[in-house]
């Protein structure tokens, strides 16, 4: 089975489904950074992938990606209750008008952030946009 993350680097957010029209739209087993994964798509998979009980998150993604996308403990990386809990505060925020309010403190802490960047030493991008939307999503 031939690995996948040079193509997926390479071709992005295309890489997936054209891999998957290649294979005529089935799962399609493969390894990405050595490690076994499948590709699907559609509703039931969506079910199934946002499903209680059929992954384990703390084991699904590779240390570089957690270490540099998401964060050690971040909500794509619990399990059972801590995963259920953690989603629901994200999903609270979001119901209703809260996506654009959201987005809205977001834009403008950002903004905020970067004035006070010009100029200065430099800064480690993850790090000051952890800060950012906490303080963001704080508000």
């Amino acid at each position: 089975m031939v690995d996948q993350s040079v193509p997926a680097a390479i071709k992005g957010y295309a890489w997936l489904p054209d891999l998957r029209r290649a294979a005529g739209e089935l799962p399609v087993p493969m390894r990405v950074m050595g490690r076994p994964a499948v590709g699907v798509c559609g509703t039931e998979a969506t079910e199934f992938f946002y499903g209680d009980g059929h992954l384990e998150r703390h084991t699904a993604l590779p240390h570089p990606v957690v270490a540099t996308l998401f964060g050690k403990g971040a909500v794509h990386t619990l399990d059972a209750e801590a995963h259920r809990a953690r989603k629901a505060l994200f999903v609270s925020l979001l119901m209703d008008d809260g996506f654009e309010t959201v987005a809205e403190l977001a834009g403008e802490a950002f903004d905020r952030a970067a004035d006070s960047w010009r100029g200065g030493p430099p800064v480690t991008l993850f790090d000051e946009s952890a800060k950012v939307i906490a303080r963001a999503v704080t508000r």
